[in-house]
């Protein structure tokens, strides 16, 4: 089986943010006397109509290559198995094959992490395996994970479907500050050897040449990938061989990022750096505070969606923070003005020339 099987598309793929509201269940407790200093209790509720709303009328009507759903920024952690399964099938029904729909499958769970991957065939067009978090398994383990993940584990036949993952392309995600490992570029090439359907990575690592190395070594692997874990790394990551970013900041503002990588992949880097320097100050304002929290805030600063809801143990962003943010995204959006006004008017002078 040949590499050139498998492949997720370059550029600009947005990790999906989950919607919350706040729901009462004050009716449920009638045997509970609140008290006049207690607020009424309340659940956090997955918005998936909000969610439909924002792909139909926002991100489908741009110009990214992919979504990346159940990562982190999903806050993944705190939904029910009920809610990840809707969340990727309400992306598949509203996208209609038009966006690459991949599916986080991250855990410290090998076996789990499988499970959910057999029950989401069907509803995307590749996975996303994590590097597993808090366990900290030493290389051999981190290895395993992925090959058994990707379908390469004889021990899993026993799993109706389990053949079935061989069919799908997989993304390793190395991201040490959530899960405290490192994988080291030889160490996912051992598994791409193994596994011809692991054909991409999403390197979160922050080194630029750790990114380098692993270029390097797949330069000859046909159709392998390799994607910037950071939005700051989109154009260093460009500029020694990868092929796009896994982004966040793309939520609020995806034909931007896009347009930065354009620049990259055109070779173009003076005019990305441009768009980079222009970025940078609204990317760092996003990771102010632990990511999803700043950047569904500036959803809804820009009326993407209607609440800023998180589930704990994610908190509100605080008043300082929000001020931080807003005076970023209001220079960004002036900055982007001048820009744009810029290249029209370069666009205008040349059609009269």
């Amino acid at each position: 089986m040949s590499y050139r099987s498998f492949s997720f598309p370059s550029g600009v793929h947005s990790v999906a943010v989950a919607p919350f509201y706040e729901e009462s269940v004050e009716s449920q407790c009638d045997d509970v006397d609140w008290g006049k200093d207690c607020l009424p209790p309340t659940k956090t509720v997955l918005d998936l109509k909000m969610y439909e709303d924002y792909l139909e009328n926002f991100l489908m009507l741009s110009s990214i290559s992919g979504l990346v759903l159940l990562g982190t920024t999903t806050e993944s952690p705190c939904l029910s198995k009920e809610e990840q399964i809707g969340l990727v099938n309400t992306a598949k029904t509203v996208t209609k094959n038009k966006l690459f729909l991949t599916a986080g499958i991250g855990g410290s769970n090998t076996l789990e992490c499988i499970k959910m991957a057999i029950e989401l065939r069907g509803l995307c067009n590749g996975f996303m395996v994590t590097v597993p978090p808090y366990n900290k398994p030493v290389s051999r383990g981190m290895i395993a994970h992925c090959i058994a993940c990707a379908g390469h584990d004889p021990t899993y036949r026993y799993l109706k479907g389990y053949s079935d993952l061989q069919n799908y392309p997989f993304m390793i995600y190395n991201i040490p500050s959530r899960t405290g490992v490192n994988m080291s570029p030889k160490e996912i090439v051992e598994v791409a050897l193994k596994c011809p359907n692991v054909c991409a990575v999403k390197e979160a690592s922050g080194n630029i040449s750790q990114v380098d190395e692993l270029c390097q070594l797949t330069r000859d692997f046909e159709n392998f990938k390799v994607f910037a874990g950071d939005d700051s790394m989109l154009l260093s990551t460009c500029s020694v061989g990868g092929h796009g970013v896994i982004s966040v900041i793309a939520n609020a503002y995806p034909n931007e990022m896009t347009l930065l990588y354009k620049k990259c992949a055109e070779g173009k880097f003076s005019e990305g750096l441009e768009l980079h320097n222009m970025l940078s100050p609204l990317i760092k304002a996003i990771f102010c505070e632990t990511n999803p929290v700043p950047i569904k805030t500036l959803m809804c600063m820009n009326r993407l969606y209607e609440y800023p809801t998180v589930r704990l143990p994610m908190v509100k962003l605080s008043d300082e923070n929000y001020e931080r943010l807003y005076k970023s995204k209001t220079q960004f959006e002036k900055n982007l003005k001048k820009y744009n006004d810029s290249r029209r008017s370069d666009f205008e002078r040349k059609q009269y020339d």
